[in-house]
């Protein structure tokens, strides 16, 4: 399926991140839409036909997982993103694919390509 058609959902309340990672989604050709919290990201998760979600894994006073975690049961794939090392260090969540922050534009790619070479549904980890 071509790039264009899919559709990437990024939640990051980091103005500035959200603005880097939404250019270098639309340069690739994705369709992207955003959100700043988890109630607005479940809402889009809930309306729209989202093919990946890309969530800061620190929202404030949230979790990105929980997050991913609710995509999963309805079976869109996940990247968690993190600046902070440890966050990503402390959370045993190998079914989950992980970003840290700052990263480097290959390695996104391969990340956004990896995960959407699944099929729907799939989990992170198989």
């Amino acid at each position: 399926m071509s790039a264009s058609f899919l559709h990437i959902l990024v939640v990051d309340d980091d103005v500035d991140v959200c603005t880097v990672v939404c250019g270098m989604l639309e340069d690739m050709d994705y369709r992207v839409s955003v959100a700043k919290n988890i109630t607005e990201a479940r809402a889009i998760l809930d309306k729209d036909n989202i093919d990946l979600l890309i969530a800061d894994q620190l929202l404030r006073g949230e979790r990105g997982l929980d997050l991913a975690t609710y995509a999963q049961t309805l079976g869109v794939p996940s990247i968690l993103i993190s600046g902070d090392g440890d966050s990503i260090e402390k959370l045993e969540v190998g079914q989950y694919v992980f970003l840290s922050k700052p990263f480097r534009l290959r390695e996104f790619y391969e990340k956004i390509s990896g995960a959407l070479s699944k099929p729907k549904g799939a989990l992170d980890g198989d």
